[in-house]
């Protein structure tokens, strides 16, 4: 697994992995967010309970995009410049919980 503790450089790390292969984590009981489609075509929808920061970041660790959630669902469009591939979608809610997801652009 690939553990990345500053989006700097990634690191092979034998423990195990920090960030969310599924498209669905729970911040907390009260505050919940939820990713879809995943693989999608540079378009997702991130759906949450609570306003939150968002960042994708590329496989390098350079910050592709990044803006705010507003409760319900919102509309992400990735910039159409990038390629096909994984990419880390961070969410922070206000509460500085963070959900880190793989999102696939295909």
């Amino acid at each position: 697994c690939y553990q990345d503790n500053s989006f700097g450089l990634f690191q092979l790390s034998a423990e195990a992995c920090d960030f969310i292969t599924a498209s669905q984590e729970i911040f907390a009981e009260e505050s919940r967010v939820q990713v879809y489609p995943n693989p999608n075509e540079g378009l997702f929808t991130g759906d949450v309970t609570s306003t939150a920061l968002y960042s994708v970041y590329n496989n390098f660790g350079r910050l592709v995009i990044n803006g705010e959630l507003i409760a319900g669902k919102n509309n992400v469009m990735l910039p159409a410049v990038l390629s096909k591939g994984v990419y880390v979608l961070v969410i922070t809610d206000s509460k500085s919980n963070v959900v880190k997801n793989k999102i696939a652009v295909r």
